[in-house]
C-alpha cells in the first residue's frame, strides 16, 4: 500500500461495517406521525403493510417489531397442532434457531456449503419435514421442504433465478428485518409475508396477544375473544411511517450497494473470495469475504485489529455456528465481512480493499524490532 493512502485513512473518519441512511423525507415522515393523534395501531401500519405486500409481490404483509418477531410469529403460525421437527442451517443469526427451539428438541440444525453459507445437502426423507432456509448474504434459494418459513433478513431487494422478488415465493411464509444495518430500516422492525388469508389471520392473532375481534353486529364493540396465546409484537406507527418513506427509495437504495459490491469485486485482493457471486440479483445487505488466514499465516483477529486501529476501517463476522458442523466451520474459519452501506463510495472501497490486502501480510513484531 502507498503510504500517502495510508496516511489518508488514518486521518480520514471511521468507516463502520454498516450504517443507516436517514433523508430528510424519512424525518418528516416520522415528524407527521409524532404530530398526528395516533402513534401505534393505526392508518400508518396498515398502508405500510399494503405498500411492502404490493413491492415484493406477496398476498399479505403483517408488520412486526422486530425480525426476531417476524420468525417466532412466522412459525408459531404454522406449527399448527402437531410438534414436527424445524430444521435450521448451522450458519445464521441465534434469532432463527430461537424461533424453532421454542418447540422443544424439534429443531434439527443442518450444515452448509463451505463455499456460501446456504443449506447443503440433507437427507432425502427430510424433505418432508419443515426448515428455515436462510437468504444468507442475500442469496436467494428455493428450498423444497414440505413447509418453508424463509428467513429473508437479509435479502429485501434480492431476487431469485427467474427474477422474481424475494418474497413472492411463499409456502407459506418470508420474514424480514427492518434494524438499521438492513436495505430498509423502521429503526427495529420486521414483516412476514403471505399469500394464505387464513395464515396472514393467525400472524395477526399471535401478534396480539392471541386476541381476536370479530366485530360482528351483535357483538358489544369492547368485546373480544381472548382464549389464544400470543405476544405484544406490534409496529409502532412511528416505525411504520419511516419504513414507508424508506420503501419509497428502495430502488435507489439497492442500485448505491450493488455498485459499490461490483466496486468489491473489482478491487479485492486474490486473497479475499468475495460470497455474493451475483450482484445483479442480491440484495447486498452485508459482503463477506472468504480468507484462508491460516495458509496466509496471520490471524483474523489480527487482521481486524489492524484494519481498526490502523486504517479505522470496522470489519465483521457473520456467524458464529450454531453447532460445529464440518461446512459450517470451514465458513466460519474464512469468514470476514467489510463494510458495506450507502454512506460509502467508490473511492471507500478501494481504500477497504488496498488496507485489506496490508493488513493481510505476515507480520513478525520481533523481526521488525531486531
Amino acid at each position: 500500500m502507498k503510504s500517502s493512502q495510508s496516511w489518508w485513512r488514518k486521518s480520514a473518519k471511521p468507516l463502520p461495517v454498516s450504517r443507516h441512511s436517514i433523508s430528510e423525507q424519512d424525518i418528516e415522515a416520522v415528524t407527521r406521525v409524532l404530530r398526528s393523534d395516533s402513534l401505534t395501531r393505526g392508518n400508518e401500519t396498515r398502508a405500510f403493510e399494503e405498500e411492502f405486500a404490493g413491492y415484493v409481490g406477496a398476498g399479505y404483509a403483517v408488520a412486526c417489531s422486530s425480525g426476531t418477531a417476524a420468525l417466532w410469529l412466522a412459525v408459531h403460525a404454522a406449527q399448527g397442532s402437531q410438534w414436527q421437527r424445524w430444521m435450521v442451517p448451522a450458519i445464521t443469526f441465534a434469532a432463527t434457531r430461537n424461533a424453532a427451539r421454542d418447540f422443544g428438541p424439534t429443531h434439527w440444525i443442518c450444515d452448509v456449503n463451505p463455499k456460501t453459507g446456504l443449506l447443503a445437502d440433507y437427507p432425502a426423507a427430510e424433505v418432508s419435514q419443515r426448515g428455515i432456509p436462510v437468504l444468507y448474504a442475500g442469496q436467494a434459494i428455493s428450498e423444497s421442504f414440505a413447509v418453508n418459513v424463509y428467513d429473508a433478513c437479509h435479502a429485501l431487494g434480492s431476487l431469485y433465478p427467474n427474477e422474481d422478488r424475494v418474497g413472492s415465493h411463499n409456502n407459506p411464509a418470508t420474514c424480514f428485518s427492518f434494524h438499521p444495518s438492513k436495505t430498509i430500516t423502521t429503526g427495529e422492525g420486521g414483516m412476514v409475508v403471505t399469500d394464505d388469508e387464513g395464515y396472514a389471520g393467525e400472524l395477526r392473532r399471535f401478534r396480539d396477544n392471541g386476541i381476536v375481534r370479530p366485530m360482528l353486529p351483535d357483538v358489544e364493540p369492547w368485546w373480544y375473544d381472548n382464549s389464544g396465546y400470543g405476544l405484544n409484537f406490534h409496529m409502532s406507527d412511528i416505525a411504520a411511517a419511516l419504513g414507508r418513506s424508506q420503501l419509497k427509495r428502495i430502488d435507489e437504495t439497492l442500485e448505491r450497494r450493488r455498485a459499490l459490491a461490483r466496486e468489491y469485486r473489482r478491487c479485492l485482493p486474490g486473497l479475499a473470495k468475495p460470497v455474493i457471486q451475483s450482484v445483479d440479483r442480491n440484495a447486498c445487505h452485508i459482503f463477506p469475504v472468504l480468507i484462508d488466514f491460516d495458509g496466509l499465516g496471520v490471524t483474523r483477529a489480527g487482521v481486524m485489529q489492524r484494519l481498526l486501529s490502523y486504517w479505522k476501517i470496522a470489519t465483521q463476522v457473520h456467524y458464529i455456528p450454531l453447532a460445529s458442523l464440518p461446512g459450517a466451520n470451514e465458513f466460519y474459519r474464512r469468514e470476514l465481512t467489510l463494510p458495506l452501506h450507502c454512506e460509502m463510495n467508490e473511492h471507500d472501497v478501494r481504500d477497504v480493499c488496498d488496507a485489506l490486502a496490508a493488513s493481510c501480510i505476515a507480520y513478525d513484531p520481533g523481526a521488525a524490532s531486531a
